[in-house]
């Protein structure tokens, strides 16, 4: 469906102001933006880059209109609508003695040392993962870099877990890294829009977020 179906008039035209989770922007983003500009090329589309918390109070302090981010820690005064549903993996590096299964316990790395992303709230999201499960990890190293996480483990100090899967499976520094989905039971979560429940949403974000639901229907969640 093109969005020439919907009641858009003339198309879109201004400036929208939308706020992105910094993990999963780099390889989500610029796909999704071209694609706005290649079909709205009057609208235009200004940046804010933070964690799940900095994006969310971009929200309520008026700095962001909408935002990409995923499913954390969402307050009653914020709208949420799902794009599709982002599981949990570990990362590991290549020639880990768990890569060659399908699957992997949590359990099973437990007692390794754990190369932790340390954004805030992302920081207790994935420690609560640990301790609900009755598991105490081992923070080797903690950053609040994905790329240096990527580098870390690609390196062979640590394992991580992470619903940021980037398309490239080598790091910066082009060593290798390998994705295992977990077997432990996690609440999966979900990467969609967000924005304030009382405000109504103006013609270019509604506009944007109609492109969103076509562009994330079309698979715009694969390139992950």
């Amino acid at each position: 469906m093109r969005l020439a179906a919907l009641d858009l008039g003339g198309g879109l035209a201004g400036q929208l102001d939308l706020g992105c989770f910094i993990t999963f922007a780099p390889w989500i983003v610029p796909g999704l933006l071209r694609g706005f500009a290649t079909q709205f090329p009057e609208a235009r589309v200004r940046l804010h880059e933070s964690h799940v918390q900095g994006v969310l109070q971009g929200l309520r302090t008026g700095h962001a209109e909408i935002a990409l981010t995923y499913d954390l820690d969402l307050g009653p005064d914020i709208l949420f609508e799902p794009m599709g549903e982002v599981p949990l993996h570990a990362m590991l590096p290549a020639g880990h003695r768990l890569a060659r299964g399908r699957v992997v316990r949590l359990a099973d790395l437990a007692g390794e040392p754990l190369v932790l992303l340390g954004l805030p709230q992302s920081r207790e999201y994935f420690l609560s993962i640990f301790y609900a499960l009755r598991l105490e990890p081992r923070i080797a190293y903690e950053t609040g870099s994905l790329e240096m996480v990527r580098g870390l483990v690609a390196n062979g100090l640590g394992y991580s877990i992470m619903h940021s899967r980037p398309p490239s499976e080598r790091s910066l520094d082009n060593r290798r890294l390998i994705y295992r989905p977990l077997v432990e039971r996690v609440r999966p979560t979900e990467l969609g829009l967000a924005r304030l429940a009382h405000l109504r949403p103006t013609r270019l974000s509604a506009g944007f977020a109609a492109f969103c639901r076509q562009h994330f229907a079309a698979g715009g969640l694969t390139s992950e």
